[in-house]
Parts: structure tokens; sequence; C-alpha cells
């Protein structure tokens, strides 16, 4: 369902049209079947006061079908954009200090739509790995166009069901794992903001988000020898919409760090490599040395990796995740290697489009990459709610330490 509708009038003004979803939980009036309680989205013109409706119930982009899919909605309260709470975080094992950053929540994140949970300045081990980390692209893709498609927002956070102590405005350390739509399939919950537990050897920092009858999550797990696991989930609820195959696409951005690994000095360069076996040439490893896209290939175990040049060659491998999808026509595309410019923290395009592809192949200019980099990574999931395993619903790549 589209939120609004923008339409110019005779005077070149704008009319913005909100769209309403009106469903009936039940149907049935006094155990006979009504028509008159039916699934339909209207359209409310606030300047003429005014209320749409539609032949088919619904605008031409959208479906109200009498068959609903997803969870019971809550619709509990979420909290507003521009929301405050960034806390910075370290972590140790014993006496040794390993994760430094600092993490931003949702709701106060950067990017035209937020960007979910975000990071700065990640250090391991007193070695900075990233400036910044999020993932501030999102779109979803139906088959036949059933709905859509759509530009998504990553900064209107929902509730989950996390027990533990407030650490910080939006921060809450969990003696338990949180819980999420994904986790117990429960719309309902009793936090906003970023969840914080221990899981084995990883500190897990977890948030949901809201974007229409869409519930995403959006997570982040560091594991004690290194490991960075980006992840993130799908799920919906209750709507017409989602009983409809469709194709979810997640965009992370990852700014590589170029100072020295010490916390300062002079910019350091950094190599760019991609490995196939069987190799696509002498070797298996294949260096990058000017910006371009690249797909998975599960048949040559493709992967990437990023190092600082020089003997040590400490860095990272990057391994995409087994659900994690190939682009089609839509997805554009599983990995660039850009130069870091300016006003290229996302492609601009705000909810819910259009345009609704990502645009990240207009950043690709060929220019030679050494330092300031970039690394855009997507990940691309069917979601069929008739699929019941939601733990099959989390994508995301590991990110694995090289000579750290």
């Amino acid at each position: 369902m589209p939120p609004i509708l923008t339409d110019e009038n005779t005077d070149t003004e704008i009319e913005r049209t909100l769209f309403i979803g009106l469903h009936s939980i039940n149907n049935q009036r006094n155990n006979s079947d009504d028509s008159n309680f039916r699934h339909e989205i209207i359209g409310v013109n606030m300047v003429q006061n005014l209320i749409m409706r539609f032949d088919s119930r619904a605008p031409s982009n959208s479906r109200a079908e009498e068959s609903l899919c997803g969870s019971p909605n809550a619709n509990q309260t979420t909290a507003d954009r521009g929301t405050s709470g960034s806390a910075k975080v370290t972590i140790s094992q014993g006496d040794l200090l390993l994760w430094e950053f600092i993490v931003t929540r949702p709701s106060s994140s950067l990017g035209t739509n937020g960007s979910g949970i975000d990071l700065q300045n990640i250090k391991y081990k007193g070695k900075r790995i990233f400036s910044r980390a999020n993932a501030p692209i999102l779109n979803v893709k139906y088959d036949n166009d059933a709905c859509g498609p759509y530009r998504d927002w990553q900064w209107q956070e929902g509730m989950i069901e996390a027990n533990g102590d407030d650490v910080a405005p939006g921060f809450r350390l969990c003696h338990n794992p949180a819980k999420t739509i994904l986790d117990n399939g429960n719309d309902q919950g009793n936090f906003l903001g970023v969840a914080v537990y221990v899981d084995d050897q990883e500190v897990v920092f977890i948030s949901e988000l809201e974007a229409g009858w869409y519930r995403y999550v959006s997570q982040w797990r560091f594991n004690s020898n290194g490991t960075i696991k980006p992840r993130f989930g799908f799920a919906a609820v209750d709507n017409s919409c989602v009983c409809n195959v469709h194709h979810h696409h997640v965009y992370w951005r990852f700014e590589l760090d170029t100072r020295a690994a010490g916390g300062g000095g002079s910019s350091e360069n950094k190599i760019i490599e991609e490995f196939n076996d069987p190799p696509l040439s002498n070797s298996k490893w294949t260096y990058i040395k000017y910006e371009r896209k690249r797909l998975k290939n599960k048949d040559r175990k493709r992967k990437w990796r990023f190092k600082k040049q020089g003997s040590s060659a400490e860095g990272y491998n990057i391994i995409p995740g087994s659900n994690d999808g190939i682009a089609d026509n839509f997805g554009k595309g599983d990995i660039w290697f850009l130069k870091n410019r300016q006003n290229q923290f996302d492609d601009g395009v705000a909810a819910v489009g259009p345009p609704y592809e990502a645009q990240i192949d207009n950043f690709v200019n060929h220019e030679k990459i050494d330092k300031d980099i970039v690394i855009w990574y997507g990940a691309h999931f069917t979601h069929d709610v008739t699929h019941a395993d939601a733990t099959g619903h989390i994508v995301g790549p590991d990110l694995v330490p090289l000579n750290l």
C-alpha cells in the first residue's frame, strides 16, 4: 500500500492524499456473511476533505483481497524519526579489550530513509576496521507486480520483547536473548530501541523495524574471534499483499577505515581481491584495481577480501551467506567496490519511490580504488509466507578476520 498519493491541481499545488487500509478481523456479523465488511484501501484527501474509494477496493499498485497473511498486527507505539540514542560500546574478554565502536539506534540513523542499526569507528583489538557500517537501502518487488514495488524505510522502530536493564537511552542490556517477530511470531513487545545480549562467543545488537505491514530485523553480531555478522530479517503483519511471493533486497554499506591501524596517522592503501575456485585466470585470487560491480557465484565458491598493503596483510574476508541469493534485474548487483565520495551515503531515493531499484550502479566511475574505499553488499531474499521456517528469513554475509 503506498502511504500517500501526490497530485498537482490546476494551480500546480501539490495535494497529498493519505491511503488507509481497512479490514474486518472477522467478516461474520451475527453468524452471517455481510459483504459490507470487506478489506478495502481508501484515500483521504485532507485538502478537499474527501474520501476516495476505488472500484477494485484499492489503488492500482496495491491490492485489497479477502485473504490476509502475516502475524496479527499489534498496533503498538513506534519510535518517531529523530528519537535520539547513541552509545559508546566496549566489549572485553577478561582483561582483553576486543571491540570498540559507537552504535546509533535506527530512529536516529542517517540516510534518506534511515539505515537500521548504525555503527561507527569499529575497532577490533585496537585496530580500526570500518569508519561506518549500516544498511541505507531497502526495497521489495512482487512477482507479476501484484503489489508495489516499494522503497522501504529503516528508521521506524517497532516493539520487541527484551528484558533487562536500560544502560543508555534506547539501549537495553538483556540477561537472555531478545525476541523479535521472527523468534515468536508475535508483533507485541515491551521495548523500543536496540537490545544487547550475549550468545555464546558473540555479542548481539538487535532492533525491529516497521515499514507499513513489513517487519524487518536489523542485527549485528560480534564474535570474540573478530568475525562480524551483519544480519537482516524479514516478516510481515496481516495484509493481502504479502500472500503473494515477493523479493526483498537489502544493501549494506561498509566504509573502510583508511587511517593507520594504531589509531591515527596518514592514510594507508587497501587491496581488494576476489576469490574463484575453479579460478578465472592463473590464480584463485584476482586483484580488483578499479571500481566495479560483481555477482555471487556459488559454483566458484566466490568470496572477496580487503587487506592492507604490506607484509602484515591484515584485513577481512567477505563470505556470502547461504540465504543471500543472487541479484536479478531488480536487485541490480551483489557487491560493489567504490571510491568513497561525498553525497553517496545512499542513492537519495525517498520511500516509497520511484525509482524503486537501488541506484548504486550510478556510483561506478571506474576510478582506481586503493584509498577511501566503500563496499556495498546486497542480499536478496524470496519471501513466501507459506514457508514456516522463520530462521530462513535472515540474510547477511560473514566478515572473517585475516591476520588479525
